[in-house]
């Protein structure tokens, strides 16, 4: 009795893998760019509250240096 042992991969598996590998590597695509779309409004927002806490500190100093002036001339 001959007994032949065969090493490797055939091309079906091959095959199987790749497909498999090709189907996660579409589905991480877009949620890596959701992720980066995120990160970019989360830097967005921080800078917005910066920028909104300058106008009310430089809203305080104007109403404090010059009294009787309506809200919008202070700005």
């Amino acid at each position: 009795m001959v007994t032949t042992e065969k090493n490797g991969l055939t091309l079906i598996e091959l095959v199987v893998c790749t497909l498999i590998i090709g189907v996660l590597s579409a589905t991480a695509l877009p949620l890596s760019k959701n992720f980066v779309r995120s990160e970019k409004e989360k830097l967005l927002r921080e800078r917005l509250a910066t920028v909104r806490k300058a106008i009310d500190r430089f809203y305080q100093k104007s109403s404090a240096e010059t009294e009787g002036l309506q809200d919008h001339e202070y700005y």
